[in-house]
């Protein structure tokens, strides 16, 4: 597997988005970053603004993960895209750092776990080592399912690489999850794998209750 950093630093991280607590990114309440960059560029994929591998936020690994640690009441953090594995080596740091503060790693890819196991890249085997769950393979649209967990699609696989979590924490977290956020004067950020009956419901609730009326964005999901 190669590698794809940004183009400015491979000690810094290229991301795209930041959330500070999610419920619906893994076990318990969780820190969310997304990278930014992904070759993969899976058709359907519900956030497509992560592609570009052009630098967008440039972050040293250890002062986010010091963020994310000071981040009261979380169990972990998941780390999402784009494609986390094409900035190994950062995001490597960022989940070693983490996890040395007692933090769990959830981290998404959309490569799948045989081909990440037989990369020749040190980095890539230094980022697999500090993952407890790794949700890989690349999002199929002919097998989309809202009902699976933490999943886009049916060849996606949930699996346990440390004895931290294993298959009974799915029967407490039986249930995929959306969430929405809305700051004051901000774009609203939906994060999950939600289906388009359920931005119709939050868009009509919205408007409803709070009168809030919602434009559809080029890209309306965070996940």
């Amino acid at each position: 597997m190669s590698t794809v950093h940004n183009t400015r630093s491979e000690s810094r991280l290229n991301v795209h988005a930041i959330l500070r607590v999610s419920c619906a990114n893994g076990p318990g309440a969780r820190a969310v970053v997304w990278t930014q960059g992904c070759r993969l560029r899976c058709p359907g994929c519900c956030n497509p603004l992560t592609h570009s591998h052009r630098p967008r936020t440039l972050m040293e690994p250890k002062r986010l993960a010091d963020h994310i640690l000071s981040i009261p009441d979380i169990e972990g953090l998941s780390v999402s895209g784009g494609e986390p594995f094409e900035q190994a080596p950062a995001v490597a740091r960022l989940c070693r750092a983490v996890r040395g503060g007692g933090l769990s790693v959830l981290v998404f890819t959309g490569w799948t776990y045989e081909f990440i196991r037989c990369s020749p890249s040190t980095a890539v085997k230094e980022l697999l080592s500090q993952v407890d769950i790794l949700v890989d393979g690349p999002f199929v649209q002919r097998l989309a399912d809202s009902r699976l967990l933490w999943r886009g699609s049916s060849n996606q696989c949930i699996r346990f690489l440390t004895p931290r979590y294993g298959p009974e924490i799915l029967e407490t977290c039986s249930q995929p999850q959306v969430e929405a956020q809305l700051a004051a004067g901000q774009a609203m950020g939906i994060t999950g794998f939600p289906e388009p009956s359920d931005l119709d419901v939050l868009a009509r609730r919205l408007r409803e209750d709070e009168g809030i009326l919602l434009e559809r964005s080029s890209c309306s999901s965070q996940t």
